[in-house]
């Protein structure tokens, strides 16, 4: 439809997302101003004079104390993002996501809950970091070898540093991250038995993997076709 006399007035849209203001304070900011009672002012039109400035800024979704226990709601506003995990320079989003997660055991041990309850919520907190992060891995579009490797030590960062917050051991809640980047090494022939072998990747996240090693491995049209209509026809 021919659209004449357009008035950017008419799609003006006064909405602020209050949720993800938390997020513009700097951590030592927060720090100061918790159990002051102060409210800390944030500068959006300095913020967002910095981001015009960079030619292009790394935006991760934060996870906020809201959707912390929330896995759907956090893996949609991430498939919502223009970025991507993989468009954050090497570990950056780690020291996101452990600044999110030392405000999220900040917010649990302010809020007169139970000891054992705090240590339920944060073993929670880890399962679904992991599992986001799987999910964010499987719609990653173009990696290398190099890049896959930063991966894994991204990911060896990340499970030191949330050992500092947790008193269990975050490794094994993590293998399943783990294990998900280092499939990106297998061979063309061992997918079919990788994935009937783990079961706890959903197909969606199966087939994202085999759609990115098929693309930067140069496989061919037939082989990839192939892999993905037994993924898609198999019960995994």
């Amino acid at each position: 439809m021919s659209y004449f006399h357009r008035f950017r007035s008419k799609f003006h849209c006064p909405v602020v997302n209050v949720e993800h203001l938390w997020s513009l304070v700097p951590h030592e900011t927060r720090e100061k101003v918790a159990g002051s009672g102060a409210a800390p002012v944030v500068d959006v039109m300095h913020r967002k004079a910095e981001s015009q400035q960079t030619s292009k800024p790394f935006i991760l979704p934060q996870i906020s104390p809201s959707v912390a226990n929330n896995e759907k709601a956090y893996i949609q506003e991430e498939s919502q993002s223009p970025f991507r995990l993989a468009d954050c320079p090497a570990l950056l989003y780690v020291d996101l996501l452990l600044g999110e997660f030392k405000h999220y055991k900040t917010r649990l041990a302010h809020g007169g809950i139970k000891k054992e309850v705090q240590d339920l919520l944060l073993e929670y907190g880890v399962e679904n970091l992991a599992e986001t992060l799987v999910e964010g891995l499987s719609r990653v579009k173009k990696c290398t070898d190099e890049g896959r490797a930063l991966m894994s030590l991204d990911l060896q960062v990340l499970i030191n540093g949330l050992k500092h917050f947790v008193s269990m051991n975050v490794k094994p809640k993590l293998q399943i991250v783990e294990t998900f980047i280092k499939a990106y090494y297998l061979p063309e022939t061992e997918y079919m038995h990788w994935a009937h072998a783990h079961p706890e990747y959903s197909k969606s996240q199966i087939i994202g993997l085999i759609n990115l090693v098929a693309t930067v491995k140069g496989w061919k049209r037939k082989t990839k076709l192939e892999v993905l209509e037994k993924i898609e026809s198999a019960s995994l």
